[in-house]
């Protein structure tokens, strides 16, 4: 199981004063043969200003104008974009230094991802393009599996383990945090998902999965691909306390 630790005094954990708290080898974990791996992924929304003047302004402004504030950027792994060209006069903005979180994994094997949603107010929509997911824990508690489904849909201070099989070609795959919905807060969150070739040969991976995809012919951009746009068979996952 897993939680996040973050300060209850004041706005403090908007400013970054939170974080992962995973307990392992719990001998009541239900799920602990259902995969090879595990990797954390933390996704939150951003802002250049302090949690008490965004608190300051949307006390003396109300709903009425506009609401809370909304955030520069979303971060996956503590990593984002912003637009320098839009910084305010006195604050230090640097392309060179932004970029997207990269997480490693090896074809072929099965990964944990204990997701989280840390943000002040947005509730976000997780994918990763050309990958399925299954819910296997629930804020700390161990679930039935789940259905596979394309999209995560998680609310501030919820926490979600799901299953994910690396099937796919070696190559580099979008991991996207949108906002729900998108036309009232910041841009999207980005990282990488690197699936690297297995170091035991696809000669070995074919004897743990029927289907897999022959590495020698993958090639590697440099880019991640893009996945399939959302569509009419596109499954969300909802738990029942949304």
């Amino acid at each position: 199981m897993f939680c996040r630790y973050h300060s209850h005094h004041s706005y403090q954990y908007i400013d970054g004063n939170w974080g992962f708290l995973v307990i392992k080898n719990n001998p009541r974990e239900v799920w602990g043969q259902a995969y090879d791996e595990e990797r954390l992924l933390a996704v939150n929304d951003w802002t250049h200003r302090s949690a008490r003047e965004l608190v300051e302004e949307y006390v003396t402004r109300g709903v009425a104008g506009g609401g809370f504030p909304s955030e520069n950027s979303t971060l996956i792994n503590a990593r984002g974009t912003f637009n320098c060209s839009l910084k305010e006069r006195n604050q230090i903005c640097s392309q060179k230094l932004q970029g997207p979180s990269i997480v490693k994994v090896t074809q072929g094997k099965r990964y944990r991802f204990r997701i989280l949603n840390s943000s002040a107010q947005n509730i976000y929509n997780v994918s990763i393009d050309n990958h399925r997911m299954q819910v296997i824990e629930t804020d700390g508690v161990d679930t039935e599996k789940s259905s596979k489904f394309d999209i995560l849909y998680i609310i501030p201070g919820q926490r979600y383990s799901v299953v994910v099989i690396m099937d796919q070609p070696p190559g580099n795959y979008w991991i996207r945090a949108v906002s729900d919905p998108p036309e009232i807060a910041g841009p999207p969150g980005m990282a990488i998902l690197t699936v690297e070739p297995n170091e035991h040969g696809f000669d070995d991976l074919k004897k743990v999965r029927k289907r897999m995809f022959p590495i020698f012919d993958a090639y590697i951009p440099f880019l991640p691909q893009n996945g399939r746009k959302p569509g009419k068979n596109t499954e969300i996952f909802f738990s029942e306390r949304s």
